[in-house]
């Protein structure tokens, strides 16, 4: 059911794309075991479907019932890109970086790498407030009742609840940076540590990014004094980590 849904997706102009491995962080009886996820398992794809079109027909619902909601829009053109089967370092970046920013607005409008006409959040409301104020509207509106929150209510309510949510993720991201440099320390005291990597963008004078298979993300460090290449494959030494300051640096080896 859920690959119907996803294909009736890819049908209305969603861009469908393979998403690199998540890393998992974790810390049990004191070790630090680093782990990584495939997003594209057959239960991690159902589970991101069925969420897509929960917050697709909340926004729907909203719409049509002419409830206050804060809807996702993001823009975009007919040139919808083709991606493979499996995960591209340098398409991904390369495709990535060319969408547009999604959008909140107070009025419904297509969200183009979903394909969906209308899309809020609204599936995670033990996690985000402003799920739960979507909660609120619509169950206020299914008995019968006014909406609780006008637009200015609800735009006021999610602008201060955003920022406590933004600092809460902020403090989780810095826990996860903070064991997963000191776990890369650790094996520093045995010898020099260095990664798979593939280089995605040399655009910058000074800089170079990369994919580092390791981290499952993007990381950039100086210019090597070798010529690189988009698409080459290098060895990506780690160089010094400041766990305090949340900083890693490297150095681009060649293979």
């Amino acid at each position: 059911f859920a690959e119907q849904l996803k294909g009736r997706r890819e049908k209305m102009g969603a861009v469908m794309f393979p998403r690199q491995p998540e890393l998992s962080i974790k810390v049990r009886d004191g070790e630090i075991i680093i782990e990584q996820r495939n997003r594209e398992d057959l239960t991690q794809g159902m589970i991101a479907e069925f969420m897509i079109w929960a917050n697709h027909a909340a926004a729907e619902y909203c719409r049509k019932n002419t409830i206050p909601c804060l809807y996702r829009v993001q823009e975009g053109d007919d040139n919808k890109p083709e991606f493979g089967d499996t995960f591209d370092p340098v398409q991904f970046f390369t495709t990535i970086r060319t969408f547009r920013k999604t959008t909140v607005s107070q009025e419904a409008g297509r969200h183009y790498s979903l394909g969906l006409s209308a899309y809020t959040q609204a599936t995670s409301p033990l996690r985000r407030y402003s799920d739960l104020l979507i909660h609120r509207q619509i169950k206020a509106v299914i008995n019968g009742q006014p909406p609780v929150y006008d637009q200015n209510e609800l735009a006021q309510a999610v602008l201060i609840s955003d920022s406590s949510v933004s600092r809460a993720d902020e403090i989780m991201r810095d826990r996860e940076r903070y064991f997963l440099h000191k776990h890369i320390k650790e094996r520093q005291k045995a010898g020099e540590v260095v990664f798979d990597g593939i280089v995605v963008d040399t655009g910058s004078a000074n800089e170079v990014v990369f994919y580092v298979d390791f981290f499952c993300s993007f990381k950039h460090c100086r210019r090597p004094s070798f010529d690189v290449t988009v698409g080459q494959k290098v060895r990506v030494k780690v160089n010094q980590i400041d766990l305090f300051d949340g900083i890693i640096r490297f150095d681009l080896r060649q293979q």
